[in-house]
């Protein structure tokens, strides 16, 4: 038997962005009990906010596009789970990895990485204090896991707001030369390290020649 879950946010107005910036807004720009014949609402929202994918065009000119990728990208059906520890210098380097890696098998494509920062989501921590990665990392796995297409993970980006040079670099590394998807900002409370996922199925909205877009990750849990 299998459970489905999703590992993505809810974008409402209470999701805070990356660095506190702009956040999700909905206004009805028609109303029934305004007298109008319907409900009709204008969004307003970046690429970049809560549960979304980052396209190697984000950080490269000529990476690929959104519009570049096909449906069978972004279904996944090799995917291991690690839990990391958070430590004060809000940077995840290979040596912490390492250890988790050793007995994942070679052939998996999609890797998620539970740092534990979804317990922080509602907080100032979230985007101020948040988790990022070392470049050196996308080196690392592409070794370690030659089919790897894409990470997801529970921090609001791949880049800690405190180094955010460091993140560029990063950001360059696993989208451009590594060729890496990245799925910011997931909720992974619902899911460890001894779970068991069958497959991966992230879905970007439809829109042409983006950077990035909110993704809805829906996770197949095999139960017992």
């Amino acid at each position: 038997m299998s459970d489905f879950i999703n590992l993505s946010y809810c974008l409402s107005a209470d999701l805070t962005a990356y660095g506190n910036g702009e956040r999700f807004s909905a206004d009805f720009v028609k109303s029934i009990s305004s007298g109008d014949s319907s409900n009709n609402s204008f969004l307003r929202f970046s690429a970049h906010l809560g549960t979304h994918i980052d396209f190697p065009f984000h950080f490269c000119n000529d990476g690929k596009k959104s519009s570049d990728y096909f449906l069978k990208d972004f279904i996944f059906n090799n995917i291991a789970i690690i839990e990391v520890d958070v430590d004060d210098n809000n940077i995840i380097i290979n040596d912490g990895l390492k250890i988790k890696c050793q007995n994942i098998p070679e052939n998996i494509n999609f890797l998620l990485i539970k740092t534990g920062y979804s317990d922080f989501r509602e907080k100032e921590k979230y985007w101020n204090c948040n988790l990022g990665f070392h470049p050196s990392l996308a080196a690392f796995l592409k070794s370690k896991f030659p089919l790897l297409r894409s990470i997801g993970f529970d921090s609001i980006s791949l880049s800690s707001y405190k180094y955010r040079e460091l993140g560029r670099e990063a950001h360059k590394e696993f989208l451009c030369k590594h060729n890496i998807l990245i799925i910011e900002d997931m909720d992974l409370s619902g899911v460890d390290s001894k779970s068991q996922i069958k497959q991966i199925i992230a879905v970007p909205l439809l829109i042409k020649e983006l950077d990035a877009s909110p993704v809805n990750v829906i996770a197949e849990i095999i139960n017992g």
